[in-house]
């Protein structure tokens, strides 16, 4: 993983927090070992994202030629070094299909990665909490699912 966007830990301890819940379950018996079949899908695609986002990254910290660096750090200055402004596009980090794959009979349920962002009350992690959660904009969408 290249170093410049820090994902390099971050990914490894997604990983473990991944394998560990579905290894809980199925060494609970809870569910069946092939749970841990799912890993890979899920991780994939994401992985890849976070070494693309990182290389892009490195582009952008990484420029040798003088006037090329002064005309970043003058875009980044105008910004306000807001990576929404300053840095190129990038896709959102989809989550692969596994566990929840849509072609298995889970329609939809897969997705992105959650920001931290402000929510009332505080960020994100301290009014949800560290566990799982599922943010939806149509309520409707929680109605059908299982309840555990």
């Amino acid at each position: 993983m290249p170093p410049f966007a820090g994902q390099g830990m971050y990914s490894g301890i997604r990983d473990a927090a991944n394998l560990a819940w579905k290894l809980d379950l199925a060494l609970a018996g809870s569910a069946p070992s092939t749970i841990l079949d799912t890993y890979t899908s899920e991780r994939t695609v994401h992985i890849r994202h976070a070494i693309a986002m990182s290389v892009a990254l490195g582009r952008v910290i990484c420029v040798l030629d003088p006037q090329e660096a002064a005309e970043r750090d003058a875009r980044m200055i105008a910004g306000k070094a807001d990576p929404a402004v300053v840095l190129p596009p990038a896709d959102p980090p989809v989550l692969g299909a596994g566990l929840l794959d849509p072609a298995a009979g889970a329609p939809g349920w897969h997705g992105t990665l959650a920001s931290q962002f402000p929510v009332d009350g505080g960020p994100l992690d301290d009014v949800a909490g560290y566990g799982h959660v599922l943010l939806t904009r149509d309520s409707a969408a929680v109605d059908d699912r299982p309840r555990g």
